[in-house]
């Protein structure tokens, strides 16, 4: 920016920048035409010529008029301020994005509210679906459970024609009492014992809490630990077997609530 050195460069920068904006001001009027003008209807560069200069021009004006018109149409296409559309005769027009969605806006609607009527139509199916499901899964025969103390044994049966499953935890803690115990036999009657149990909660409910995920970690741990410290320290061992008892026992309790709550439902 070239100063004059009679007037201080605040001064000159002050009438420079209102220069500057008045010069904004007139060029987005001119695009503000132009823009009116191509809502209307679309039109060449050479049809906004006369939107822009409304008095007569000669030759050498009119060159000068297109060029001040192609500049302000180069300027709006690269701010997608106008778009070109092919029209009927063959020459590329000048409009507005508006007026691009306004012909392509009816077919969009329709789509829309199509897909629309769709999404509900396919979640409506799926609900209709999901309700007979459900209804079919409750008219469905159901496993009942029953459980019958047995001595120092718990039976649990299952239906009325399935066979019962006898728990023998109750046993082991009044062999574990007893010396000498055969440890290996008495773990693997627990892991039975759990096996059952932790089947039966799955048919009857299907959840697990975490405290019940906790406590099947732990009889892993204590039955890991107790093939190893029983090599050495039959004491050990049995202490790994009565907690792995308490926690089959604890299932078994478990399973008899449900059993209990559900009989009273």
């Amino acid at each position: 920016m070239a100063l004059n050195g009679s007037m201080s460069p605040g001064k000159q920068a002050s009438q420079t920048l209102a220069l500057n904006m008045k010069l904004i001001a007139h060029h987005e009027k001119r695009c503000q035409m132009i823009t009116e003008a191509c809502r209307v209807q679309p039109r060449s560069a050479a049809e906004l010529v006369p939107v822009l200069f409304t008095r007569a021009l000669d030759l050498h004006q009119m060159s000068f008029a297109f060029s001040e018109v192609q500049a302000h149409v180069n300027y709006m296409l690269r701010t997608d301020r106008l778009e070109w559309v092919e029209t009927n005769d063959a020459i590329r027009r000048l409009t507005t994005p508006n007026v691009i969605e306004e012909h392509v806006s009816a077919k969009r609607y329709q789509r829309h509210w199509q897909q629309l009527f769709d999404r509900q139509r396919d979640s409506q199916q799926r609900m209709q679906e999901k309700h007979r499901a459900d209804d079919d899964q409750r008219r469905a025969p159901r496993k009942r459970v029953s459980v019958k103390p047995a001595g120092n044994d718990v039976v649990f049966r299952i239906g009325r024609k399935a066979s019962a499953h006898q728990l023998s935890f109750l046993q082991v803690q009044a062999e574990l009492r007893q010396s000498p115990a055969d440890l290996d036999r008495l773990k693997a009657s627990l892991d039975r014992d759990l096996a059952v149990v932790t089947s039966l909660i799955q048919n009857a409910s299907g959840q697990w809490g975490m405290e019940d995920r906790m406590l099947q970690l732990n009889y892993r741990l204590m039955s890991t630990w107790c093939s190893v410290s029983q090599r050495f320290s039959p004491e050990a061992g049995r202490r790994a077997l009565d907690e792995m008892s308490m926690i089959v026992s604890h299932f078994a309790n478990s399973l008899g609530e449900q059993v209990a709550a559900g009989a009273a439902a």
